[in-house]
């Protein structure tokens, strides 16, 4: 899951079980109808299972599978059981299986996950076989509680509006949800975003797994292998300017209020990158960093490089090393002294050293409310003032050395360089 990775799902790839060798078999903190409450326990057999069809590229050796089947109940019954699994517990307060639905069960660790984070995403692995029209469920709800959690209505269950549980819709913070109409043909990943419905505080995070949807109406044969899932967060950046000035000789700084909603688990870097003039990340430069962090959000001065080309079109980015870290861009403009944002005939303002002084010469220019910024080489504004249209303007009282002289006015910006001896 990454050495820093924020708050993630228990066992989400499905590669520690428990009772292996009995119908009661289980993913670690996962949990289906043999575990579960009421009549959920009556069924004969069961319909989670350990396999070894993973999904391409994982490092694991096993996904689940929950399956459709036709079961015995009270010992002579037929009745079609949907697969299922669930992080939390699966509740059959009676025999009509419309009543039935999953749950957080905050007092018993193995049928809760405690969560407090805001994913932006639910990401997965998912092999999806229906039998005939059949179709699928995945659904992550995150939510809090009510008094204990335990009574009817309180706990934000599964479905939120189940016959037998009352409306939980109150609780429900954020859920992210897809149904699968068809068969995946293999192994495919999904991307499912959160909506979040409420700014609550989380308390719990609650996963469900279905090869059928229609309770005790799937069709049996119908699979839905699982595999490594997890939760993606957003890193956003917010710049304290959209622009930062630059010049050949002087970087620019500028901050960068970042924010998460995923807690990092250890110490982790978050790192500022800057993209190319076309915001391209091919190839990004580091502008700033904040190291060895437990916060959600900070803000991060950074600096960008002397002599970087002026443009419309760069992005910033926030990252950091974990995989479940999702870098959201900002566009940046960069001016600097050597590219002027609006282009000017450069052939009709010049600059020049004589007898000690800076001249500008704007006889053939019509540049208006003209002003003037002198730079020395260690960046050093060394003298800045208006400028005569239509007139030969002299700097006076400058230095012997190479200076930038850059001339704003209504139409751009015009720089050149200039030796004075």
């Amino acid at each position: 899951m990454g050495a820093f990775a924020q708050m993630q799902l228990e066992n989400p790839g499905f590669e520690g079980w428990n009772n292996t060798s009995t119908d009661t078999r289980e993913p670690q903190q996962w949990s289906s109808i043999k575990t579960g409450g009421g009549n959920a326990t009556q069924p004969s057999g069961f319909v989670v299972d350990r396999s070894t069809v993973v999904r391409p590229g994982t490092s694991g050796m096993y996904s689940a599978v929950v399956e459709t089947k036709t079961l015995t109940v009270f010992g002579f019954i037929q009745v079609d059981v949907n697969g299922i699994l669930t992080n939390g517990r699966v509740e059959a307060p009676t025999t009509e299986p419309s009543d039935g639905y999953n749950r957080t069960k905050p007092d018993d660790e193995e049928f809760k996950t405690s969560f407090i984070d805001y994913p932006d995403t639910l990401v997965g692995w998912v092999n999806y076989q229906p039998v005939g029209n059949d179709n699928g469920r995945i659904q992550c709800v995150v939510h809090n509680v009510i008094n204990d959690g335990l009574n009817s209505g309180e706990m934000g269950s599964l479905p939120e509006n189940g016959s037998s549980q009352g409306d939980n819709t109150a609780q429900t913070i954020t859920k992210a949800e897809v149904d699968l109409t068809a068969n995946t043909s293999g192994w495919t990943r999904l991307a499912i975003p959160f909506n979040y419905i409420n700014g609550s505080s989380p308390e719990y995070i609650l996963v469900t797994a279905t090869s059928s949807i229609v309770a005790g109406g799937g069709e049996p044969g119908s699979k839905l292998y699982l595999d490594d899932f997890g939760l993606i967060y957003n890193i956003t950046p917010v710049l304290a300017s959209s622009t930062v000035d630059v010049s050949v000789f002087t970087s620019g700084d500028i901050d960068v209020v970042y924010s998460t909603g995923g807690t990092p688990q250890a110490a982790t870097d978050f790192i500022v990158e800057l993209s190319d003039e076309n915001g391209s990340f091919a190839s990004p430069i580091e502008i700033g960093s904040e190291l060895a962090t437990l916060q959600t959000s900070g803000t991060i001065i950074c600096t960008v490089p002397a002599g970087t080309v002026a443009g419309t079109g760069y992005k910033v980015r926030v990252t950091n090393v974990s995989e479940y870290y999702a870098s959201v861009e900002a566009p940046l403009t960069v001016t600097n002294l050597t590219v002027g944002i609006a282009a000017v005939a450069n052939d009709n303002i010049r600059v020049f050293g004589l007898n000690g002084n800076v001249t500008v010469d704007l006889t053939n220019s019509i540049a208006e409310n003209a002003s003037y910024e002198l730079i020395s080489l260690n960046g050093q504004r060394v003298a800045t003032g208006a400028l005569v249209a239509g007139s030969i303007n002299t700097l006076p009282n400058v230095n012997t050395g190479i200076y930038a002289v850059r001339i704003i006015h209504a139409e751009g910006i015009f720089t050149s360089k200039v030796l004075v001896n």
